[in-house]
């Protein structure tokens, strides 16, 4: 319930922001920084300290790893606000949105080391409603100033994020300073090396990430927000269907993943039945040219989301650290094979998100063989085949708003 909550708020501001006028280079700025702050806490929290807590271990100068993360993440605001002016359309307000979004990452940083600690212990309602405040107030915020253009909706939008991420951020940390001492459960595998794999994975499946993203950069203008608005419901769907049951399914008093490689398999039979609906609807509807119509990407993507982050949560727990590798060499040559078509004139928004879906579909794939789940490998990857064979044929590679 937190988590669905907290996704339809994510997409009702999403409404609100393009209500009017549409997209911008206000909002391409938006998704694109975005996405920078986000990736120190990503690689560093969800790919190296969260697993490595979840197999009831320490990371070797934890408290380092953590303090610096913040900074990182508002590091990573500057640099994204100044590529986005070399390689897209600077506007008079980017210099506002960077601090804005700097100051959203230094908050964002040390929020989410907060909650995936009290996930890993199985307290993971925190976790599921990390982005609830920050969503709601940017709800409010967006409300309150609809008849102001583009750039002053985004800075509505991103001033109510930062309030609402630092309160939470309060509100977490005085409940993790409460919380007793607890006892934690001995690691499956004690190898000392599994946190650089876990680093090595992470590092290369967010820098990859990254790169398309400024592959999309390079895409007629409103291709970032189109590729946005499209990441944003895979990432709603995701932090309902996954982030929320997840963390109850794998955390570091875990025996079994028999009911991970259930859940998993729920998920393949749901996106089977909905992908003849989706394609009936937009057909139906007419919107092959319309961002409406990639809702049909949207479901594979999904499928691949959820069975990349399952196997690899489970693969934290239960294997060794090496099998990182698996993850690492997609993220090397799916990027490369996207530069490839850039440079041959092939590049669009099908192409990049069809190179995401591979970037989650691959590694999920082929831990899904090594633990030997066949069915579930052979059905997300037969979904994910079907869905962009039937974009390429239906959609527009280039959707109007």
């Amino acid at each position: 319930m937190l988590a669905g909550a907290t996704q339809g708020l994510a997409l009702f501001q999403l409404l609100l922001l393009f209500l009017g006028e549409g997209p911008g280079p206000a909002s391409d700025a938006y998704f694109y920084i975005v996405a920078w702050i986000q990736v120190p806490w990503q690689i560093v929290l969800l790919g190296v300290v969260y697993p490595t807590w979840v197999r009831g271990a320490h990371v070797p100068n934890e408290r380092a790893w953590l303090a610096v993360v913040p900074l990182l993440s508002a590091a990573a605001g500057v640099i994204a606000s100044y590529l986005f002016a070399r390689l897209s359309e600077p506007y008079p307000e980017l210099w506002l949105h960077c601090v804005l979004m700097s100051s959203l990452g230094l908050i964002s940083g040390a929020l989410w080391a907060v909650v995936l600690r009290l996930a890993a212990e199985n307290d993971p309602l925190w976790f599921a409603a990390v982005t609830l405040p920050a969503n709601f107030a940017a709800c409010v915020a967006l409300v309150i100033c609809q008849a102001l253009p583009l750039p002053g909706r985004v800075t509505a939008l991103l001033g109510a994020q930062v309030l609402g991420s630092a309160v939470y951020l309060v509100i977490v940390a005085l409940r993790m300073h409460r919380i007793r001492s607890r006892t934690v459960s001995a690691p499956r595998h004690t190898e000392s090396s599994a946190h650089r794999w876990f680093l090595a994975q992470s590092a290369t499946a967010y820098g990859s990430n990254l790169f398309i993203q400024t592959q999309t950069a390079t895409l007629p203008a409103n291709a970032l927000s189109s590729l946005g608005i499209v990441s944003r419901i895979v990432a709603g769907i995701t932090a309902v269907v996954t982030n929320a049951i997840l963390p109850r399914l794998v955390h570091r008093d875990t025996l079994s993943a028999d009911p991970t490689y259930r859940f998993v398999l729920f998920v393949n039979v749901g996106a089977w039945a909905t992908l003849p609906l989706a394609l009936a609807a937009i057909v139906a509807a007419n919107l092959q040219d319309s961002i409406a119509g990639y809702a049909l990407l949207v479901i594979p993507w999904a499928v691949a989301a959820n069975l990349n982050a399952s196997m690899k949560r489970v693969a934290a727990r239960f294997l060794p650290g090496r099998v990182a590798m698996f993850s690492i060499i997609p993220a090397v040559l799916i990027p490369a094979a996207l530069s490839i078509a850039n440079a041959l004139g092939l590049l669009n928004l099908i192409v990049v998100i069809g190179a995401l879906i591979l970037m989650d579909l691959v590694p999920g794939v082929i831990l899904s063989v090594v633990q030997r789940r066949f069915g579930i490998a052979i059905s997300a990857t037969l979904c994910a085949i079907v869905s962009l064979l039937l974009a390429q044929a239906i959609l527009s590679p280039t959707p109007t708003f």
